[in-house]
């Protein structure tokens, strides 16, 4: 079982025995000191494990004093209620859209551009993204109306809202194993989007996964409305501000590690997952199996 280092309260909380509870404690303040070099921190880490496993039942008291041979068959059978109990369960899931929930297909927005201004693949390819264009206005640097403006000049053909809207929901399609397990724990968690997308995205999404609305009615967030991408510090921070949630309540979930790592560096829990399956374990680390 592959485990991080744990989460100190939820960690300690979880050995409701005085004496695990005091033996957890000090560990993890041994490893957040960063006195243990990366032998002995996974040491450390594997007998915490083994305390909180013994406080949940899974394997006896007597197992914790020589973690490396507690019996692993006990924690390979229940290890999401092992995860569940290092990681606080979250009050916001976090999703990213492009490669969690819908996949993306550059090549097909791109084709339904060319069929629309008349012009070959390569000039859209050109204009949109060489030229730097997209990137500017994922990252809030330009705005919609000067967006599509410089997108028709280049183009040479008029691109409107609905037309943008029309190819972006030609690139995209919702994924259904990942939209169902959304709707399943809609009871349980809020949810809602960070994409690093422009900020028209947010019409475009209600189209490509019509499911997930109105539950995401008002809860679809852009990196261009937000004055930056990820994995920015304050894309990250805005985002939370604007669900009124602290970092350590929250769970992000992105296709992409490099953002996955951006959301850990301000402390909120993140996982890398793209498909339902992968998502399904993402989730039951977090207690949201």
């Amino acid at each position: 079982m592959r485990t991080g280092s744990p989460t100190g309260g939820a960690a300690i909380a979880a050995c409701r025995d005085h004496s695990q509870r005091a033996a957890a404690g000090g560990l993890i303040r041994r490893v957040g000191a960063q006195r243990a070099g990366g032998r002995e921190r996974a040491r450390i880490t594997a007998r915490v494990v083994a305390l909180i496993a013994a406080a949940s039942g899974l394997i006896s008291a007597a197992d914790t004093s020589d973690p490396p041979h507690v019996p692993s068959a006990p924690l390979r059978a229940a290890p999401d209620a092992v995860a569940a109990l290092i990681h606080p369960v979250p009050t916001l899931l976090l999703l990213d859209f492009d490669g969690v929930l819908a996949t993306y297909s550059r090549t097909a927005r791109i084709a339904q551009l060319a069929a629309h201004c008349g012009c070959d693949s390569a000039r859209v390819r050109e204009v949109l993204f060489a030229s730097g264009l997209e990137t500017a206005y994922d990252g809030g640097d330009i705005a919609t109306a000067a967006y599509l403006h410089r997108l028709g000049e280049g183009l040479g053909a008029r691109v409107d809202e609905a037309d943008w809207i029309a190819a972006r929901v030609a690139g995209s399609r919702g994924d259904p194993g990942v939209i169902e397990r959304v709707l399943a724990l809609a009871d349980r968690i809020d949810i809602g989007v960070l994409t690093n997308n422009g900020a028209l995205m947010a019409q475009a999404i209600p189209q490509i996964v019509p499911t997930l609305f109105p539950l995401l009615r008002g809860r679809v967030l852009c990196s261009g409305a937000l004055g930056g991408r990820k994995p920015q510090a304050e894309v990250y921070r805005r985002a939370l501000d604007h669900f009124g949630v602290a970092a350590r309540h929250a769970l992000f979930i992105d296709d992409l590690f490099v953002n996955v790592r951006g959301a850990r560096a301000i402390g909120m829990p993140a996982e890398t997952a793209s498909g339902a399956r992968a998502l399904r374990r993402a989730l039951a680390r977090h207690g949201l199996g």
